[in-house]
């Protein structure tokens, strides 16, 4: 099992996983963080580090994504990862990118990494009406 951490600035995350479950329905060990305003970086560590070891209790790999690289949210995933060896982290994440992978999440991480990443390249899409 993968446990999930949605991570990022603002609503982002928990507006992230809201629509998430809307579409495929809630599902165990996932988790949003908001890096709000008034957080600390440490704050933000401390809170991603205690659902980490939550979910480490029962996941054999734990992804974090992330709204953008080099944000705080990203930078304070990263630092975590270091510290253990079964944590994966992604950033510019899409509901689009989400949908995929977190339905087939049973499948290893192996796979939910490599679904991620196709489905990020195949969420951008220009809709060019005069094709259509």
């Amino acid at each position: 099992m993968i446990g999930v951490i949605i991570t990022g600035h603002s609503k982002f995350p928990s507006g992230t996983l809201s629509a998430l479950e809307l579409i495929s329905g809630a599902q165990d060990y996932v988790s949003a963080i908001d890096f709000e305003g008034a957080m600390s970086p440490t704050d933000l560590f401390d809170q991603l580090k205690e659902t980490y070891l939550a979910f480490n209790k029962h996941c054999s790999n734990v992804v974090i994504l992330c709204d953008i690289v080099g944000g705080t949210p990203f930078n304070q995933a990263a630092k975590l990862s270091v510290e253990y060896d079964n944590i994966d982290v992604f950033s510019g994440i899409s509901l689009q990118a989400l949908l995929e992978p977190m339905i087939n999440k049973e499948q290893g991480i192996s796979e939910f990494s490599r679904l991620l990443i196709e489905s990020s390249k195949m969420g951008i899409l220009h809709f060019n009406k005069e094709i259509s």
